[in-house]
């Protein structure tokens, strides 16, 4: 687990990071990409050299040759000489750091950094954003606990019109000049979850690591739409407490509709009690990695 970091001590919205996992591939993925830049530029450089190298040679096999009045060696070489001249490198060529996998985790972080952004400026010090818990049944964008209750938040960072009927959710993809391209796209993570799958299975769990300490609460689930271009389709059936825009987020009554008022002191302690369940999580991932190595 990370030591946690605050954003603006004082009146400004406490963060506490425990995991960054988007920020984590998407490092390792430009990583990645700029080891096999690095081993492309080498392959190329050294290509170059043994192509300048066996045109130097042949050319002053030649010269000895024909100094040596060794014609026919000489003739040959000089046949070598205008192969290697028109000999070519292969094509170098960078792989781009650009592809849709990493515009789409960059995308979600900024995503993700817009809401924390948005909420560090509407909340006080009294409200605390945890980043990247991770459960049993999955990883939080952001859980939200202050004196009007607790949050789990998940973060959708994607262009077009949702909808959704129950757990399942899908989009309608819009162009740059607003006309729709593609039609009921799913939305879901790789596991096949929906947005609202997503949020409630972490919130269930949250209820549960809480509730096995004796903090019996309830718990918002909230679903935020954090792309500039994102819009309300048609929702039915909704699995969760609210789905809604960035700018249109008031998170104390939001909270207030659903949860009931805590103390600091329980803040405080629901913090520690997220903050140990998720160390002792990191803690068997580790295990279970370390036992398949």
């Amino acid at each position: 687990m990370r030591g946690y970091t605050s954003i603006r001590k004082g009146v400004y919205l406490n963060l506490i990071v425990l995991s960054d996992h988007p920020a984590d591939v998407l490092n390792n993925q430009q990583a990645s990409i700029h080891a096999e830049n690095r081993a492309r530029q080498d392959r190329y450089n050294q290509q170059v050299d043994d192509l300048l190298h066996a045109r130097a040679s042949a050319w002053g096999r030649m010269v000895s040759a024909f100094k040596a009045h060794e014609l026919w060696c000489a003739l040959s070489t000089f046949v070598l000489v205008l192969r290697l001249r028109m000999r070519k490198v292969p094509t170098f060529y960078f792989v781009p750091f650009q592809n849709n996998s990493m515009n789409a985790l960059a995308a979600g972080i900024m995503g993700e950094n817009s809401v924390v952004h948005y909420l560090h400026n509407q909340l006080g010090s009294e409200w605390t954003a945890i980043k990247g818990f991770q459960s049993r049944k999955g990883e939080a964008d952001l859980i939200a606990v202050g004196p009007h209750g607790i949050a789990v938040i998940e973060i959708k960072s994607l262009n077009g019109a949702f909808s959704c009927n129950g757990d399942a959710w899908w989009r309608d993809k819009y162009d740059n000049y607003g006309n729709v391209v593609q039609h009921n796209v799913p939305i879901a993570d790789k596991g096949g979850r929906s947005p609202s799958k997503q949020v409630n299975d972490v919130a269930d769990e949250v209820v549960n690591v809480l509730g096995r300490s004796g903090v019996q609460v309830p718990v918002a689930r909230l679903v935020i739409l954090a792309h500039a271009k994102s819009h309300y389709g048609n929702f039915s059936n909704v699995t969760v407490h609210r789905i809604i825009r960035t700018e249109h987020l008031n998170l104390p009554e939001e909270c207030a509709r659903v949860c009931t008022p805590i103390t600091a002191e329980m803040a405080g302690r629901v913090i520690s009690l997220l903050q140990a369940d998720h160390k002792r999580g990191a803690m068997r991932s580790r295990q279970r990695v370390a036992a398949h190595r």
